[in-house]
């Protein structure tokens, strides 16, 4: 069982791909016909439009991608076995949500199965065969 599991999270992780500001850049302007040098400035006023909405506490809903907003863990004082005292400062993350429209393009509709009868069944392997 655990064998099955850790393979399942290198799978997982494989599948994971992270790109480059650079990568980002010619995948944009490639796929927008826009010059690489536009692309890139469109891309740091779009990290900085981000990062201002977040540094207030506010969230940020991006149209047809999803919503990113702060999440804050408090800071906390941990006791560790030898009388040691760590003092934890509080650490900022970002959550994001999935819009809609991004999760119905990820999972198009499919048609559902048609169930058939037994006769149906009989009728439609005869015509195939």
């Amino acid at each position: 069982m655990y064998k099955q599991v850790t393979a399942y999270k290198q799978a997982w992780r494989r599948k994971a791909r992270r790109l480059s500001t650079g990568q980002c850049v010619r995948i944009i302007a490639r796929e927008t016909g826009v010059r690489q040098g536009v692309c890139e400035s469109v891309l740091r006023g779009w990290r900085a439009l981000i990062l201002r909405h977040l540094r207030t506490g506010g969230e940020i809903d991006l149209a047809g991608v999803g919503i990113l907003s702060q999440s804050v863990t408090p800071g906390r004082v941990l006791y560790g076995l030898r009388g040691t005292i760590y003092d934890v400062p509080p650490a900022v993350g970002v959550s994001f949500s999935i819009s809609r429209a991004m999760r119905r393009d990820l999972n198009p509709r499919r048609r559902k199965a048609k169930v058939l009868t037994a006769a149906q069944a009989q009728a439609k392997q005869r015509l195939a065969g």
